[in-house]
């Protein structure tokens, strides 16, 4: 099994460096958005004060200086940041960065692996969330990419602990989430992560009938624990942060109007199929004005593995996640879910801004039940129990078909509906019916053509044109 584990992530090493290649064999760098005006030049000054031998306290060199290691952001303490303290930072930095889309996908391949899926499905389960829409929309938001990457490797721990109550693994829970504070977040993704343990808490004592109430009560003790063991490792920044905040504009918390800046609005899941539903031709073009996330695009692929998952596994892992999928999403569309405005009456809660963020869990969780559904289909096709799939693959492409001739059919309503509830504003271009319009109907057809291609390989996998063999 650690051959097997070895291998796997050899490969997850060489997708990356694949993927990343025109950056790590060139003097190219990554240079969109926050990366050049925010993250460069602080992490630069963080790197020459270390080599200095100087442990920065205070940066000079804004306004009339401001408080440096009081700011989560400048990971002056992040273990991983050692990397760019070494190395040369113009190299070090980007190498830093690349380091954790690989960290992304070992830890998600090592959680399927400790939950029994197989290999397939373990990298499945990698892939899409090291390199998922979200994920590699925040490369530019480098202190949310480093905490992002830990969640995986905590559940992991965590589940472990639960199982097998073996103390180091609560401890080593507590260590990841430190982690993740050090990494430069105290908001959103240690957010996700503290919801998702509490959530996986709960399905699991639900799960877990060998355990008697009195030792399922017990075990509720364990989970704050490992947070005090977190908070406990991270003081070192979370002290000084504590006080900048209490100077901050953030402390009696944002507006509604500021705390809803750019939410998520429920017609932008069309990026689920379309990854830019304008095309190229509307720079800086988000759905309703919503700047922050590039694209939540997942894979016409994992979309019906997700469906897979639901349709066929057989424990109740896919109905939980799915659960946090649908509130992560309702998180994430902020002003359009009448009841986020109830958020703002949440300590600490009402100082995140900028609801979109909330996606995370969906996107992590969605990458799992990829896994699951690919578990799933290969095992029934395997073993020709596929009833039933034959006609919903029938139904899905007749479907897809019959939405785009109804779109290029009906273009001029169409289009007169889009002009309505589309804004223009500054940071848009007018979006024409020859130019950005119709780029949704270029996209969309490409969906339809990759939902075709993969209904075609699964019916023929099923007829016996193409073997499948099932691992005991």
């Amino acid at each position: 099994m650690k051959k097997v584990n070895i291998i796997f992530a050899t490969i997850l090493f060489s997708i990356t460096i694949l993927y990343f290649s025109p950056v790590i064999f060139t003097n190219q760098t990554f240079a969109s958005r926050d990366m050049y005006a925010f993250f460069y030049p602080r992490q630069f000054f963080a790197s020459e004060c270390i080599k200095s031998g100087i442990l920065p306290l205070w940066n000079p060199h804004l306004a009339s200086g401001v408080p440096f290691l009081a700011n989560l952001q400048s990971s002056i303490f992040y273990p991983l940041s050692l990397v760019y303290y070494i190395l040369p930072f113009q190299i070090g930095f980007k190498y830093f960065i690349i380091l954790h889309y690989f960290l992304a996908g070992l830890w998600m391949f090592l959680l399927m692996r400790y939950w029994g899926y197989d290999t397939y499905s373990c990298i499945t389960s990698a892939i899409v969330f090291m390199f998922g829409g979200y994920m590699v929309s925040i490369l530019d938001n480098v202190s949310f990419l480093t905490s992002a990457v830990w969640l995986p490797l905590a559940a992991l721990l965590f589940d472990r602990f639960l199982k097998e109550k073996k103390r180091h693994y609560l401890i080593l829970t507590g260590v990841i989430i430190g982690l993740q504070i050090l990494g430069g977040d105290a908001s959103c993704y240690v957010l996700s992560t503290l919801v998702f343990m509490c959530a996986y808490h709960i399905y699991y004592l639900i799960s877990a009938t060998h355990l008697n109430l009195r030792e399922k009560g017990r075990s509720l003790f364990f989970l704050p624990l490992s947070w005090l063991i977190g908070i406990s490792l991270a003081a070192v920044v979370l002290v000084p942060f504590a006080e900048f905040v209490f100077y901050s504009t953030r402390m009696e918390g944002f507006s509604y109007e500021e705390m809803t800046k750019w939410s998520y609005h429920p017609l932008e899941l069309i990026q689920l199929i379309v990854p830019y539903v304008f095309g190229s031709t509307v720079p800086m073009c988000r759905w309703f004005g919503q700047l922050w996330l590039d694209t939540f695009y997942l894979g016409v692929f994992t979309l019906l593995l997700v469906i897979f998952s639901l349709w066929w596994a057989r424990n109740s892992l896919p109905l939980f996640l799915i659960c946090l999928v649908i509130f992560s999403i309702l998180m994430a569309f902020g002003k359009y879910n009448p009841l986020f405005s109830w958020c703002r009456y949440i300590p600490g809660l009402n100082m995140v801004h900028y609801p979109v963020k909330y996606l995370f869990l969906a996107g992590f969780s969605l990458s799992i039940l990829a896994g699951v559904g690919f578990s799933a289909l290969f095992e029934r096709l395997g073993k020709k129990e596929a009833k039933g799939l034959t006609l919903f693959l029938i139904i899905l492409n007749s479907s897809a078909i019959g939405i785009l001739l109804t779109g290029l059919l009906e273009n001029d309503k169409l289009f007169a509906l889009f002009q309505l509830v589309y804004p223009q504003t500054l940071f848009h271009k007018i979006v024409g019916a020859e130019s950005g319009y119709l780029a949704i109907f270029t996209g969309y057809s490409v969906f339809v053509l990759l939902i075709t291609a993969a209904s075609l390989l699964i019916l023929f996998t099923v007829r016996g044109n193409i073997t499948v063999k099932v691992s005991k």
